[in-house]
C-alpha cells in the first residue's frame, strides 16, 4: 500500500501523525533516563529533542495538510493547427473556468488528430496528477485509445469531462468521475439533412446530386445525413469522400478533382455537405478555381459555425448557404459547471447532449435552452 500524499492524503495524515507520536513518545521515554546540564539547570534531554521533532513534523505532515484550493484545470486537445472553431472553443474555456477562478493549462498535441501526441501529455499528466482541480479532454483517435483513457481517469483523483468527440458508446463504459458534454453527431447530420431536404424540396429537384466531403473521426454525421436523405426521397445521388480530414487543402483537393472528373453525362452537384466549416472553406475554393459560373447554383453547406463561415453566409454571395452550429460558449459553461458540481461530490449523468441548430442566411434558429440528459 504506498502512501502518496496527493492520492490519498488522509491516509497519508493519519499514519505520519501516528508514526510521529510513537516516535515521540518512544523519545520522551528513552531521554527521561537522560539529563543535561542547561546553563545552571539539570533539563530531561527529551525537552531539547522535542523542538527539533516538532520542525521535523512540521515539514513532514505539511503536504498531508490541506494545501489551499487547486485552481488549474487542463485541456488536452485532439487538434488545433488552423482548426477554427476549436480555438474559439478554447478561448470558450477559459472564460468559463475563469468564472470560478480556475485557471486554464492548455496541452495541445504536435500533429492534429493523432493519438501517439496525446498519450504523451496523459503519461506526464499522470506524474502531475496533484497539480490539477481536473482535466476536459477531445479525445484523438478514441478508438485506439479507450483503454488508456479508461486507466488514466481511473488513476486521477479528479473529474474528466470529454467534449467534442464521444469516446465511450456506452454509458457504462464511463469511468466514476468522467462526463461528456457536446453535440450528438447523428444530431449534426440529422440537423444538415432536414435543411437540404427543405431546401431541395423547394427548388423543386426530383433527384438531388449530393457531394459529401467527410472524415473518419466523426462518422456520424455523414452517416445520419446520407440516412435521412435517402428515407426522404425516391432518388437520390451520394458521391461520398471520408478522406477530407477536416482539412480546408484537402477539401479543396477533393472538390477539385470530382470537378475535373466529371463528363457531360455527369451533372454538377447540387448540395455538398462538409462535416465541417473548414473543409467547407476549401470547396468554396475549389468553386471559384473551378470557375465556370456553374458553381454558383452550387448550395455548400458546413458543419461548426465558425464566425468566418457566418459571415459569409451572412453576405450570400457565396455558395456556402448554411453551416450547423456548434456552440463553444454553451459547451464550454455546461462542461465547467458539470466538472465543478463533480469537485463537489454531485452524481453527473454520464452524458449531456446539447441540440444543434442551423445558421442560414437571415434566419438563425436558436438551438433550445434546454440540454437531452441520457
Amino acid at each position: 500500500m504506498g502512501l502518496d500524499r496527493d492520492k490519498h492524503p488522509v491516509r497519508f495524515a493519519i499514519f505520519t501523525s501516528v508514526a510521529s507520536g510513537l516516535a515521540v513518545m518512544t523519545i520522551a521515554a528513552v531521554g527521561s533516563q537522560f539529563a543535561i546540564r542547561l546553563l545552571a539547570y539539570r533539563v530531561p534531554a527529551w525537552l531539547l529533542i522535542l523542538p527539533l521533532l516538532a520542525v521535523a513534523g512540521f515539514f513532514t505532515l505539511g503536504g498531508a495538510l490541506p494545501r489551499g484550493r487547486k485552481t488549474e484545470v487542463f485541456f488536452s486537445l485532439c487538434a488545433l493547427n488552423e482548426k477554427r472553431w476549436l480555438a474559439e472553443l478554447v478561448h470558450a474555456f477559459h472564460d468559463a473556468l475563469d468564472m470560478h477562478q480556475l485557471n486554464l493549462v492548455l496541452k495541445v498535441p504536435r500533429r492534429d488528430f493523432a493519438h501517439i501526441g496525446q498519450l504523451h501529455h496523459l503519461r506526464n499528466l499522470r506524474k502531475q496528477h496533484g497539480k490539477y482541480a481536473g482535466g476536459i479532454v477531445s479525445a484523438a483517435e478514441p478508438e485506439l485509445i479507450r483503454p488508456d483513457l479508461k486507466e488514466f481517469c481511473s488513476f486521477v483523483a479528479y473529474p474528466i469531462v470529454f467534449v467534442d468527440i464521444e469516446p465511450f458508446v456506452p454509458t457504462e463504459e464511463y469511468p466514476r468521475g468522467t462526463a461528456f458534454v457536446g453535440y450528438h453527431q447523428g444530431d449534426i447530420g440529422s440537423c444538415a439533412a432536414r435543411y437540404v431536404e427543405e431546401h431541395a424540396r423547394s427548388s423543386q429537384f426530383s433527384c438531388p446530386r449530393i457531394w459529401v466531403v467527410a472524415g473518419k473521426w466523426y462518422t456520424g454525421r455523414q452517416d445520419e445525413f446520407i440516412k435521412i436523405l435517402k428515407s426522404r426521397f425516391e432518388r437520390v445521388e451520394f458521391l461520398v469522400d471520408e478522406s477530407g480530414e477536416y482539412s480546408r487543402a484537402r477539401a479543396r483537393a477533393i472538390v477539385c478533382r470530382n470537378l475535373r472528373n466529371l463528363s457531360k453525362e455527369k451533372a454538377w452537384p447540387h448540395y455538398i455537405f462538409c462535416t465541417n466549416d473548414e473543409m467547407a472553406l476549401g470547396a468554396l475554393d475549389a468553386l471559384r478555381i473551378a470557375d465556370t459560373g456553374t458553381g454558383g447554383s452550387v448550395v455548400v453547406v458546413g458543419v461548426d459555425g465558425t464566425p468566418e463561415a457566418r459571415a459569409l453566409i451572412d453576405s450570400q454571395t457565396t455558395p456556402l448557404c448554411a453551416t450547423v452550429v456548434q456552440d463553444t460558449c454553451e459547451i464550454a459553461e455546461m462542461a465547467v459547471d458539470r466538472l465543478v458540481r463533480m469537485n463537489r461530490g454531485d452524481t453527473i449523468r454520464a452524458r449531456t447532449y446539447l441540440e444543434p441548430c442551423i445558421y442560414k442566411a437571415n434566419d438563425y434558429l436558436a438551438p433550445s435552452s434546454v440540454a437531452q440528459l441520457q
